[in-house]
C-alpha cells in the first residue's frame, strides 16, 4: 500500500518545484524528453505569485515515471537513469 502513495508524493513535489520555477526536476526532464512542455500561467488580475501549470506530458506518463522511480528505489540500489535532482525530491527519498 505504501508504494502507491510514494509516486503521488513525488508528483506533488515535482509540481511544487515547477510552480517555484525550478526547471531541472524530474517533471521538467520528462516534459523535455516527451517534447510536451509545461506552461506556467500567471493571472494578472490575481495579486498572488502562484502560477497555474498547464500542458506537459500526459497524466499517465507522469504517474508511471514516478512509480518506476519509486519501485526502483525501493527494490534495488537504483539504475541511475532517473534520479532525485531538486532538494524536495532528495528529501522525499531520504524520508
Amino acid at each position: 500500500m505504501f508504494y502507491k502513495h510514494c509516486p503521488l508524493l513525488r508528483y506533488v513535489i515535482g509540481r511544487e518545484d515547477l510552480k517555484s520555477g525550478l526547471t531541472y526536476g524530474w517533471l521538467s526532464q520528462l516534459a523535455r524528453q516527451m517534447e510536451s512542455p509545461f506552461r506556467l500561467v500567471m493571472d494578472p488580475s490575481d495579486n498572488s505569485t502562484v502560477a497555474t501549470i498547464s500542458g506537459g506530458p500526459p497524466q499517465h506518463s507522469m504517474y508511471l515515471t514516478s512509480l518506476y522511480f519509486t519501485m526502483t528505489c525501493m527494490t534495488t540500489i537504483g539504475f541511475g537513469n532517473i534520479s532525485a535532482e531538486t532538494d524536495g525530491e532528495k528529501v522525499s527519498i531520504l524520508a
